[in-house]
């Protein structure tokens, strides 16, 4: 302690001014650093198993598709869509349709593989896409606006 009752006051403020910026140093990469990285491991194992579950769910799809090739779609088909989107997780999608074959389906963010993997049940349910217009955004996701019909166009 007599070490730094020797020093003058403008030399203990520098000195204490040095240990904190040393101390948040240490704790930006003992603490603040790894947190950082696996946070973004985590994002991108859980894209990665996003990806393979839509892809999964896709395959299934196109396995089942020879046994209900001849299925028909569920009329009114607004809610059957709406239904089946709430029940894989699309939550922002935005379903109308002034029709009993027909529906319109919109949504600003979406994965694109669960998406398409989704788009895929529906097909081997009987469900037609009309038309679709997929625009990637910043964050690996994509905004979907479609067009679904139920039955052969």
């Amino acid at each position: 302690m007599s070490w730094w009752a020797a020093r003058s006051e403008r030399e203990r403020r520098m000195l204490a001014v040095m240990a904190t910026l040393i101390a948040l140093v240490l704790i930006w990469f003992a603490a603040i650093r790894p947190l950082m990285n696996a946070r973004a491991t985590a994002e991108a194992r859980l894209q990665a198993a996003s990806t393979a579950l839509g892809q999964a769910r896709a395959d299934a799809a196109t396995f089942n598709r020879g046994a209900e090739s001849q299925a028909q779609a569920p009329r009114p088909l607004a809610p059957f869509v709406t239904t089946s989107a709430t029940e894989q997780g699309f939550t922002n999608m935005i379903v109308t349709g002034d029709r009993d074959d027909a529906a319109a389906i919109t949504s600003a963010q979406v994965r694109p593989a669960p998406f398409f993997g989704w788009i895929g049940q529906l097909e081997a349910r009987g469900v037609t896409v009309r038309s679709l217009t997929a625009t990637a955004n910043a964050d690996q996701t994509i905004s979907v606006q479609a067009m679904l019909g139920a039955g052969e166009e």
